[in-house]
């Protein structure tokens, strides 16, 4: 369905006209997908699928145009006002002349109307993008980051409302979840290491992670067995809790497994664990970072162990694949490797070191194995590994 918005006047005194495209609608997607076809597979499937398919989110495509051919475009997609923001997009040929920023007055202007509370989004830090979304609400959730947050109400007291405690239900992830993980993940909780299979590693949006394992769900190899559960508030549609398994890099006989909750909810973090369906492995695995007691306590009455500590490790926060650790020693059978959550680039860390931990660090003595790490801001934990 297609709602016209007001007409637009661009820096250069030409008008577009502006609407809003209620996915799914056939008569717009061809236009659309053709618009957006620059983007990688993974967003061009989500494309078709929000586009073509009732997939249960409330899906919003912005478009700036002129008889009916788009000049910019940008997606919202949500559920009970809680979303993710998206495909921010101005060909060259049209850039600087302001369609970008009228459009975006509009979509938020729109969403405030429709009772929107929550945004997340993602952008190179500093970028042009980047001050534009701060213009319109939009804050970094880490320092020196890109994941960015819009939020209508006070933090508090969205968290507050979002994440009250009432009736949950365990489910594979599904479409429905997509847009209402992020606050769980991007919130000021207890826990830095929220789930390693899916690199999320501090405060970050989960909108590029999760549409990866629906899509692996719904067309990959996971269609039997889901690789996520997640934990869903029934009342206010929340996500409160997320577990998930992959498998160890390296040493695929090994599985990589984490769980995460919010403060109210780590009581079901046990069953929402036993939930997930695990493939036969030698021996699985789990990180958790001392910052959160009640992750701990969960691996442990699930039967995990300690089996490896590492001490004020730095962990990148703004990009967080599996990569090497220290030498270390699993039981002995692993005396190369083990992973944990930075991304390995040709900046030694050595470089990271000074004027990211403050002078009081930056002439400590920087073991000459550890690998190396991305020279954008790192935070430094205590890491354990437990094994099961």
């Amino acid at each position: 369905m297609y709602e016209a918005l007001p007409e637009v006047t661009l820096k250069d005194g030409t008008k577009v006209e502006a609407g809003v495209v209620v996915a799914p609608d056939l008569e717009w997607s061809d236009r659309l997908e053709a618009f957006l076809a620059h983007h990688d597979d993974i967003w061009n499937w989500q494309n078709r699928e929000l586009l073509r398919c009732d997939v249960g989110v409330d899906v919003y495509f912005y478009v700036l145009h002129r008889g009916g051919q788009p000049v910019s475009i940008m997606m919202s997609a949500e559920r009970h006002g809680v979303g993710i923001r998206g495909h921010v997009w101005t060909p060259p040929a049209e850039r600087r002349n302001g369609a970008c920023s009228r459009l975006q007055a509009l979509q938020m202007e729109h969403f405030r109307s429709r009772g929107g509370r929550s945004l997340a989004a993602y952008t190179d830090y500093n970028s042009v993008a980047f001050h534009l979304y701060r213009k319109f609400g939009f804050n970094e959730v880490e320092p020196v980051g890109g994941h960015m947050q819009y939020l209508s109400l006070p933090a508090d007291e969205f968290e507050h409302e979002y994440f009250v405690r009432s009736e949950t239900t365990i489910e594979p992830l599904g479409w429905r979840h997509w847009p209402t993980a992020p606050p769980l993940f991007m919130g000021d909780f207890p826990g830095r290491v929220r789930c390693a299979p899916l690199g999320l590693v501090g405060r970050q949006s989960t909108e590029h992670p999760l549409l990866t394992e629906i899509h692996n769900a719904q067309c990959g190899d996971n269609t039997k067995h889901p690789r996520v559960m997640v934990l869903r508030n029934q009342t206010t549609e929340a996500i409160v809790g997320l577990a998930a398994w992959g498998w160890f890099p390296r040493h695929r006989s090994s599985c990589l497994l984490d769980v995460y909750c919010h403060s109210n909810y780590w009581d079901e973090a046990e069953n929402l664990l036993a939930s997930l369906p695990l493939p036969k492995a030698e021996r699985y695995l789990c990180y958790a970072d001392s910052s959160c007691e009640q992750k701990e306590s969960c691996l442990l009455a699930h039967g995990f162990r300690r089996s490896a500590r590492w001490r004020k490790f730095p962990v990148d926060l703004c990009r967080a694949p599996l990569a090497r650790l220290p030498r270390s020693a699993i039981d002995g059978q692993i005396a190369t490797t083990c992973w944990t959550l930075a991304h390995v680039v040709d900046v030694p860390v050595s470089k990271c070191w000074q004027g990211l931990v403050g002078a009081s660090r930056a002439s400590a003595r920087i073991p000459a194995k550890w690998p190396r790490f991305p020279l954008t801001h790192s935070l430094y934990v205590n890491l354990t590994l437990y094994e099961n």
